[in-house]
């Protein structure tokens, strides 16, 4: 194991992949593309102040209503930033624990 995590390391340093952030993204399975791509979407909540800067972020979109057009989905993601950036907790859920992430 140790042999296989140095080699992805090295594939990592020569690819020239960022590690020091990873973003986990959650959507439903076969769900309709969002009339906005992923790195659009990233900026918006970026620009809300809601994506973590630390080690890791998660991105919830599994309540992202399907078939918002772009003005309304952005709309949606600034309104609803920090349930998708995982940093609050909706109406009536459990409080949200800082770095526990309950499915």
């Amino acid at each position: 194991m140790k042999s296989l995590r140095s080699r992805i390391e090295q594939l990592e340093h020569r690819t020239g992949v960022d590690t020091s952030h990873i973003q986990l993204i959650v959507n439903r399975a076969g769900q309709r593309e969002l009339a906005l791509d992923m790195d659009r979407c990233n900026q918006i909540l970026a620009e809300c102040g809601f994506v973590s800067t630390g080690r890791m972020s998660l991105l919830n979109f599994l309540h992202v209503p399907d078939g918002l057009d772009s003005r309304q989905l952005e709309r949606h993601l600034r309104e609803h930033a920090s349930e998708i950036c995982h940093t609050g907790a909706r109406a009536g859920a459990e409080a949200a624990v800082p770095n526990t992430y309950r499915y």
